[in-house]
């Protein structure tokens, strides 16, 4: 296609020398269906193919570390079951490393079913656990400061405490206590 458009480009030039008006032509009409079905392809293709255009030879290393789907099922429960049971998300330093070490697969698997699966990104996802924990605590007990709650739930920030709550819940700390 590349080479195609590269022709008809040439031949419009050609075109525009010669006095012709290159936009009344067949050439003109040639290049942007070509240069249109071009970008289509290369839309679709990444679509497919996200880590083609993410890191130079992202996608050769993950293809040849293809994920079987039982073996994404099984992940997905492990980490599903890690979440709930252990509640890494309140240690305020976890980070994905430890989380995948933890599961025992690569950092990238771990980043990759929480992004197909709920959307967001490691951080966010831990974050909103976090806020969920801490909604929990404010509810079931009412005499925990706010701040002891805040720290409890693996917070290390209290702006982004309240920042994630009110993202998360619509209400601040306090609201939800009410």
């Amino acid at each position: 296609m590349f080479a195609l458009i590269v022709a008809l480009s040439t031949v419009m030039a050609l075109q525009a020398t010669a006095g012709a008006s290159f936009l009344d032509g067949i050439a003109y009409v040639a290049v942007l269906v070509t240069t249109f079905l071009a970008t289509c392809q290369l839309l679709f293709t990444s679509l497919r193919y996200p880590g083609l255009l993410s890191i130079p030879g992202a996608y050769v290393k993950y293809a040849h570390s293809k994920v079987s789907a039982a073996d994404r099922e099984t992940l997905e429960h492990d980490f599903t079951a890690l979440i709930r049971d252990r509640k890494p998300y309140v240690d305020p330093h976890l980070t994905l490393a430890e989380l995948a070490a933890t599961l025992g697969v690569p950092p990238r698997q771990v980043s990759q079913l929480v992004n197909a699966r709920f959307g967001v990104n490691v951080s966010a996802y831990l974050n909103q656990c976090r806020v969920q924990e801490a909604g929990r605590l404010l509810v079931d007990a009412p005499e925990k400061a706010i701040k002891a709650v805040m720290l409890e739930c693996g917070f290390k920030s209290k702006s982004i405490f309240n920042r994630g709550f009110r993202r998360c819940l619509g209400v601040s700390p306090t609201e939800c206590r009410s």
